[in-house]
């Protein structure tokens, strides 16, 4: 028993033994640095430990980029002896004096150090202090100043004399600054301060979300370089040099962007005003005569551009037209685009509306009036569209759907059978032409082949440009034809034509009904196209039924096609 007490007395002297020896050494592999290179901070405890030192403590300063680990044992003249090692790779955020304090790991503290951080481009005391700096990130905004929802660029160059590997490039967006990526990034190369560097250029579009002074943190630059202190620093330039243990980290963060945002100007009634450098206002009509048979649609294309202002910001130019009473619009979603020109940001919309007329006659549409603020002269300004006329003329085309069946089918020109002659080839051999007389005599016996009918007519089904898309809306259009939607069915059938015409699609069903070669093909798309305006009821069995048959007659190569351009 004495025993016992005694191992378990001298257990207790060794543990406390360690942990008096147990210690945390703290230090650097360099005390001067420039902001946007990296510094090793290596802690090591000797002693037995568990758990890993805390490191909140360096996220004031400092960006942690990696942490690795290791633990070692070495017994020397039957003494055993632990230490662990901790390697933290450390960005810092700012230039300055930086503390970094003591540390706690387990029960014991690291001591405090001292790392002196240059402003970026400055010399370390190894460089000459007029040496250029080997990396840096320069950021440029196109305006100081700014309204809400309106367009900011922004261009941020990279200058570097050294690859960089596994680069990346990320400015964070927040609630207050919207960021978008405008373009691809472009190479280029110059020369400052006598020093050559490879430029690589970035765009982005920042889109303001209220008014008042914003900040936004600047870019962030991560990315591997050649560690040119190491021994294998000459396999840098090669492909593998990372898997050689030559590569470094690098992380850079630009300076933080900031600009002054005003509210919308309000007219003389209050009414908020678009700002814009520059706004266009264009028109097209489809047929461009704007005269019609009443019952079908008269097409306009609006096309509406602005200078420094997104596209979700443009208004809706089909609410703003001011119709007369007899005609109805029928206005598609408007494509919103936005993009870069020499450097500045054009937010543009394109809408195509369809208009119908109740009763022929003829129409006029007032001039729309767009009222806009001039950033570039700030004053006010009036965008026009002249008033415009249009005729809906009365035609035996606008009778009633039930009207069209009535009319015959159109007649369908039977296809003959032509018999083969014998020709002189029997002559040069008889046995051959003994042999070639009992084939044809067989064939003969067949019955005759009967010709195809027009009910038999099958799609085209030549490989469309764009055949998952085409395929995909076919299916819809079908559809759409057994449940009588016809709004959906229009829909769809001008986006599989779309699909086929990708180079000129159909501006809209009356415009594909002219690409069809059959007349009562014609006349059932023109059906579909005045149920849709009107509200007329509409069974699309018909319809769906013929365009079925593509799948039951895919194989018939002499069948003569319903939409023989659809494919051209």
């Amino acid at each position: 028993m004495n025993l016992i007490w005694r191992i378990l007395f001298m257990t207790l002297l060794l543990i406390q033994a360690q942990a008096t020896l147990a210690q945390v050494d703290a230090s650097l592999d360099r005390s001067q640095i420039s902001l946007g290179e990296t510094v090793q901070l290596t802690l090591l405890h000797k002693g037995s430990l568990s758990g890993d030192p805390d490191l909140s403590q360096l996220k004031q300063d400092f960006d942690i980029l990696g942490t690795n680990r290791g633990t070692s044992l070495q017994i020397i003249n039957g003494s055993m002896s632990e230490q662990t090692q901790v390697q933290i790779t450390l960005a810092p955020r700012h230039a300055g004096s930086l503390n970094i304090p003591a540390l706690p790991w387990g029960n014991d503290h690291s001591q405090a150090l001292v790392l002196t951080v240059g402003a970026q481009g400055s010399a370390t005391p190894s460089q000459s202090t007029d040496a250029p700096s080997s990396l840096f990130i320069t950021e440029t905004l196109d305006q100081s100043s700014a309204y809400v929802q309106s367009s900011i660029i922004l261009t941020v160059h990279i200058y570097t004399d050294e690859p960089l590997y596994q680069a990346s490039l990320e400015l964070q967006a927040t609630p207050d600054l919207l960021v978008q990526t405008l373009g691809k990034d472009q190479q280029s190369e110059e020369t400052r301060q006598g020093h050559p560097y490879q430029v690589i250029t970035r765009h982005y579009l920042l889109i303001p979300q209220r008014q008042g002074n914003i900040e936004l943190p600047g870019p962030i630059l991560d990315a591997q370089a050649e560690d040119k202190s190491h021994p294998s620093s000459f396999f840098g330039n090669f492909p593998f040099a990372a898997s050689m243990g030559t590569m470094q980290p690098v992380h850079l963060q630009g300076k933080t962007i900031e600009c002054r945002v005003l509210p919308w100007p309000l007219d003389a009634t209050g009414h908020a005003l678009l700002p814009t450098s520059n706004l266009t206002l264009q028109a097209q009509w489809q047929p461009s005569n704007r005269h019609v048979a009443s019952g079908e649609p008269l097409t306009l294309h609006l096309h509406l551009e602005a200078s420094g202002i997104t596209a979700a910001s443009l208004p809706d130019l089909g609410s703003l037209l001011n119709l007369p009473p007899g005609i109805r619009a029928y206005p598609d979603p408007a494509k919103l685009e936005n993009r870069l020109e020499q450097d500045h940001a054009i937010g543009s919309s394109d809408q195509n509306i369809a208009l119908l007329a109740t009763t022929p006659g003829h129409y006029k549409i007032p001039a729309l009036q767009m009222t806009w603020w001039d950033t570039q002269h700030q004053q006010i300004h009036n965008t026009v569209w002249p008033a415009q006329s249009m005729d809906f003329l009365a035609n035996s085309t606008s009778a009633p759907l039930t009207t069209l069946s009535t009319r015959p089918p159109p007649t369908i020109m039977a296809a003959t059978v032509r018999k083969s002659p014998m020709g002189l080839w029997p002559v040069i051999s008889a046995a051959l032409a003994l042999g070639w007389m009992l084939n044809l005599w067989f064939i003969r016996r067949q019955p005759k082949i009967p010709p195809v009918s027009g009910a038999d007519t099958t799609l085209d089904m030549t490989p469309s440009p764009n055949p998952e898309q085409a395929k995909r809306e076919h299916q819809l259009f079908l559809l759409a034809n057994r449940q009588d939607d016809a709004m959906a069915a229009r829909q769809h059938l001008l986006a599989w034509g779309a699909a086929a015409w990708k180079d000129k699609p159909p501006h809209g069903l009356h415009d594909m009904a002219k690409r069809l070669t059959d007349p009562q093909h014609q006349q059932w798309v023109l059906q579909l196209d005045r149920a849709c305006f009107t509200g007329q009821p509409w069974k699309g069995d018909a319809l769906a039924d013929h365009i079925s048959l593509v799948s039951h007659h895919r194989s018939d190569k002499q069948s003569k096609p319903i939409l023989d351009e659809l494919y051209p």
